[in-house]
């Protein structure tokens, strides 16, 4: 068994808003970008929690009309609705939740979920309450400003000294900015102090973990379990690689290796070898040009398919891309690898392949005293670097499939630190931006700790027994709110299977009301691994409230004919009109 930590999180829409005098009503608009988004939030608290920390939300849809003219939403105008809302449904928002989330309708929202790794948008928290605007970055305002809230539950628990979202040149360690900084504070507080919660009113529950990995075997009210991640939960390390299943599930901020594949980026070093499990990227760099990575985008927003390539000396550091296009270049260089927000040694390069200078800016963040660019006019101190720290040649074109070929020449500097030697450390982060968009080498934010050297070691992994695993079919049941007016809301429901074929599937959805019960009994043949079908339901809205309560029934087989069964009920909706 294991022991978690389950928070109630009241997440509100408001969709009929008029702020400083603009109206924003989002009636009959798609908001599976909302629910979506926010899921994704959900898991990076759960995951990088080591499977601790159960954000189960609840979720409240107001049509009523609500005005303010702040940058941000107060608490006084949401509760006075919410409020109103709960008690017709016998419930209490002080004694049943343990937080507040408000999300106000903007006419700009957009529909299209944003990508992992995106940040934007104003946000403010107060003890037990957040708001921010719907057309900003989701995942990432409920990441940060919870974290807030998350913050003073732990104060009032007795640990004052829970490291703050804000200052993250408070708190030692190589970790990079937004969400790479907000992982390392929830992974950096240890496992067992989440249990210690005693603010506001937290549930400590205990669930089923077999084999004591840390993650619970099956729990449709977690954001993931491994059923759904396909491990074993009979065994620890499902691959047999070294790693075991929760390293796994960990093995990135946002992104996981996978537990049933020893060697998940195909770079030949067994995961549970391998520093950096999800990137097949180098970590050494020679004196010779070394392959750094070969067209691996870990993000790729737009298409670029590049090669990298980095070699050091005394006097400089080296950086060769192969590109087809002319893309911007973001180079990132931690010159100490004692994290971006310490000491004055990181570096942003801007290299603009497509302009005449190539090199639009470069300036380091001094961390030393205040955290200040040493380009900002308040610098008051001479510049740490100039444009002549860098030089760029731009080849073209390139026989083979790139057009271009961008050498970068990065010059020591003892001022920073960057002062390249046999055995140093340097933290590393490489992006391209176009047209707005943005491809990332490794997982947005994070820096890869790459070593100076002479030479390679070679891995040796012939020790290591792998292990083969099929996961048996497993059939999970997720409803969102699609759309909704005054007079009726369209339900999405999602049949998807995280395991091997599922055969012979009967899933019956229940979507209970106030009023009344619909019920959709769906029959389908099969459903390969990760296959999914949605399901749309329309529910007529009372005069005033409306709560709608999904609950599953499911049954299928497996190989062999093997039948699965279950039941159970999913997160529900208030619609206040």
């Amino acid at each position: 068994m294991k022991k978690i930590v389950k928070l109630d999180v009241l997440t509100g829409l408001f969709l009929n808003v008029l702020h400083k005098g603009e109206e924003a009503i989002l009636y009959n608009r798609n908001l599976e970008r909302v629910f979506i988004e926010l899921e994704k939030a959900r898991l990076f608290y759960w995951v990088n929690t080591y499977c601790t920390l159960n954000l189960y939300f609840t979720w409240f849809i107001s049509l009523k009309p609500i005005s303010f003219k702040g940058w941000w939403l107060p608490p006084k105008r949401v509760y006075s609705i919410i409020d109103e809302a709960l008690e017709k449904c016998g419930l209490s928002r002080e004694d049943n939740f343990d937080s507040v989330v408000a999300i106000w309708a903007t006419p700009k929202y957009y529909e299209v979920p944003d990508p992992i790794g995106r940040v934007w948008g104003p946000g403010g928290t107060v003890l037990r309450y957040s708001s921010f605007q719907i057309d900003g970055a989701l995942t990432w305002l409920f990441v940060h400003e919870f974290h807030h809230q998350l913050d003073e539950f732990l104060n009032l628990s007795g640990y004052p000294e829970y490291p703050h979202a804000d200052y993250p040149q408070k708190l030692e360690g190589f970790f990079g900015e937004h969400f790479d900084f907000n992982a390392y504070i929830l992974r950096s507080w240890p496992s067992d102090k989440w249990l210690d919660l005693r603010y506001p009113h937290p549930e400590i529950i205990e669930v089923k973990d077999a084999d004591n990995d840390g993650i619970p075997d099956e729990n449709p009210y977690v954001p993931i379990d491994e059923m759904r991640f396909g491990s074993n939960p009979g065994s620890r390390d499902t691959d047999g690689d070294g790693l075991d299943d929760l390293s796994e599930l960990m093995a990135g901020i946002y992104f996981s290796s996978n537990p049933r594949d020893p060697d998940t980026d195909k770079d030949g070093i067994p995961d549970g070898l391998d520093e950096y499990p999800l990137y097949p990227v180098k970590t050494t760099i020679k004196r010779k040009w070394t392959l750094l990575s070969d067209g691996f985008m870990m993000h790729r927003n737009f298409w670029i398919n590049p090669v990298i390539y980095a070699k050091w000396s005394k006097n400089a550091l080296y950086l060769r891309f192969l590109t087809n296009n002319k893309a911007k270049i973001f180079i990132y260089i931690d010159a100490n690898a004692d994290g971006w927000f310490h000491g004055k040694d990181n570096y942003e390069i801007i290299i603009n392949p497509a302009s005449e200078k190539k090199v639009d800016k470069i300036h380091v963040l001094d961390c030393t005293n205040k955290v200040i660019w040493d380009d900002d006019p308040k610098y008051g101190k001479d510049r740490l670097v100039t444009e002549s720290d860098v030089k760029v040649k731009v080849a073209y074109p390139v026989i083979g499939k790139y057009s271009y070929k961008i050498d970068v020449e990065i010059k020591k500097n003892r001022k920073t630190g960057l002062i390249p030697s046999l055995g140093k450390y340097l933290g590393l982060r490489i992006e391209f931006r176009m047209n707005e968009k943005w491809a990332s080498l490794i997982e947005r934010y994070r820096f890869i700790r790459v070593k100076l050297v002479d030479r390679e070691k070679k891995m040796v992994a012939d020790k290591i027994r792998f292990i083969k695993y099929v996961p048996p079919p497993y059939i999970y049941l997720k409803t969102y709110l699609k759309k909704t007016n005054r007079e009726e809301a369209i339900f999405k429901t999602t049949i998807k299977n995280y395991g091997s074929k599922a055969r012979d599937i009967r899933a019956d959805i229940y979507l209970n009301t106030n009023t009344e019960q619909y019920v959709k009994n769906i029959t389908i043949d099969s459903l390969e691994h990760r296959e999914l079908i949605a399901i749309e339901s329309k529910i007529k809205l009372t005069d005033n409230l409306t709560y709608v309560k999904p609950e599953y029934r499911v049954n299928y087989r497996g190989k062999n004919g093997l039948r699965f069964e279950k039941s159970y009920r999913d997160s529900f909706f208030v619609i206040f009109i």
